[in-house]
């Protein structure tokens, strides 16, 4: 049964390893929480199968186009939007900046043309737009955090201009930026419209026109495209004179690597600033315990016998430590609305107190071991 006999001491020791043992781990839950979130991002930028290709049309020396060039261009933008409409994969195209807002500020786009599944982000809030709302001619939108500065309230809902045509937004996007800033603006677009007055055609039209290149994508979670990706370019090829290229578009698993580096270095600094806390605490506390430790030697009482008393001590203390860790742990996720945790996350947060139980005992067993050996007890007397 433990005895309390310098309370002061007592309550310092409980209240330093209990926050030391809380910081830990709830540093460990912070650092995997913001580990899945970086690694989530990198993994959300495509289909798990998909292609990217860019293609560039053969022209000549720029020069001044004549009018009947850019009405030329213009009809086979639309050609080729309605052959990337027609694809059966989900196929769209990449970062084609449009006039975005009621300011027609220009932000990247992803211009999708063939929605044969869900899109490949992950959102925070509202839904996807189905088929049949698609193809009912209504036009939608699913768009990030950063591009809400540019949504506009309607009588039938919010609402994203893109060169003045409004887009009605049915869902935002997950946010993985620790910057905050993640412009990404996704629309459903049907290419079956007035053509001449359209931006998309316009905008494709100058890529034909002046032997830009566009970015094109076609991706699936649930079969392989690499099929139909060399069809659509070999399409493209031969129908409107371009060149295209498979661009290396896999995931670069070095950043991934390099964020578990930096979760494996920070938690390292937090464990070993939390052990170094334990460790001092406990020499304050034998500081505090001399005189019994004196008085234990006088009396005949072995090395072994005096350091399995303070260890069984040690260990009572740092088990009301853990219950104090338990409550303070249960308080805090009740405060953050995150009780309810899987049964994986609380053997999780179980295992790692343990395993810092246990080296906290032993390292700082050690020094005490080591002090023990070195009392004199006629020493120990005199200076009492």
């Amino acid at each position: 049964m433990l005895k309390i006999r310098d309370k002061e001491t007592f309550i310092l020791f409980i209240i330093g390893f209990g926050l030391s043992f809380f910081i830990v781990l709830n540093g460990y839950h912070l650092l995997n929480a913001w580990f899945t979130q970086m690694v989530k991002s990198q993994t959300e930028t495509a289909y798990q199968n998909h292609v990217q290709f860019t293609t560039a049309t053969n022209v000549p020396e720029r020069r001044q186009q004549t009018m009947a060039e850019q009405q030329q261009a213009i009809i086979k933008a639309d050609e080729l939007l309605h052959i990337l409409s027609r694809q059966t994969d989900t196929t769209y195209i990449r970062d084609i900046y449009l006039p975005i807002g009621s300011a027609a500020q220009y932000e990247p786009t992803d211009i999708i043309l063939s929605y044969s599944e869900e899109w490949y982000r992950t959102l925070q809030s509202g839904y996807y737009p189905t088929k049949e709302q698609i193809n009912s001619g209504k036009k939608y939108a699913v768009i990030s955090d950063s591009a809400k500065a540019y949504v506009e309230q309607s009588e039938e809902g919010e609402i994203i201009k893109i060169n003045g045509e409004p887009y009605f937004v049915t869902g935002v996007f997950e946010n993985y930026q620790a910057s905050g800033y993640d412009m990404e603006i996704s629309f459903f677009y049907l290419p079956d419209i007035d053509y001449q007055k359209d931006i998309i055609h316009q905008r494709v039209a100058k890529h034909l026109l002046y032997g830009w290149s566009l970015d094109i994508c076609l991706g699936s979670n649930t079969q392989d495209v690499t099929d139909s990706a060399k069809q659509l370019m070999d399409t493209i090829e031969s129908e409107f004179d371009c060149s295209t290229a498979v661009s290396d578009y896999s995931e670069d698993t070095s950043i991934a690597k390099f964020y578990a580096g930096i979760k494996a270095v920070v938690l390292g600094i937090l464990f070993f600033v939390s052990i170094l806390n334990c460790i001092q605490i406990t020499r304050l506390w034998m500081v505090r315990k001399q005189k019994d430790l004196v008085i234990l030697k006088t009396y005949g009482f072995e090395n072994y016998q005096i350091v399995a008393r303070l260890a069984g001590e040690l260990v009572q203390m740092m088990l009301i430590s853990l219950l104090c860790v338990v409550l303070l742990d249960t308080l805090y996720m009740i405060r953050t609305a995150s009780f309810s945790l899987s049964l994986r996350v609380y053997v999780q947060n179980a295992s790692l107190l343990l395993i810092a139980f246990i080296i906290v005992i032993i390292l700082t067993m050690a020094p005490i071991t080591e002090h023990v050996k070195k009392i004199e007890p006629a020493i120990g007397l005199r200076e009492l």
